[in-house]
């Protein structure tokens, strides 16, 4: 995953808090109970959890990107130090 994913992920992500805020406001103005404050806590805990996951995920894709250019890189480390060593 590049950076603007990233960055479009984690923008998503305040953006749903930001509106799950407002929900919540709105919900707590319109009703005493806290049967509605619940839904959208429940609802905002989903959601930071699927945030979390969606991260996680693009964290591996990150780690594994590393690992597979550190890889490249030393490969191609020896192939120039053994053209070097053959002049």
């Amino acid at each position: 995953m590049d950076d603007k994913s990233f960055q479009d992920t984690l923008n998503d992500l305040i953006g749903r808090i930001s509106n799950l805020r407002c929900e919540q406001d709105a919900h707590t103005r319109q009703s005493a109970g806290q049967a509605g404050c619940e839904d959208v806590v429940g609802h905002a805990v989903t959601a930071i959890r699927e945030s979390i996951d969606q991260l996680r995920l693009n964290i591996k894709y990150l780690v594994f990107d590393l690992e597979a250019t550190r890889r490249e890189n030393a490969y191609l480390r020896k192939l120039l130090n053994a053209q070097n060593d053959a002049e």
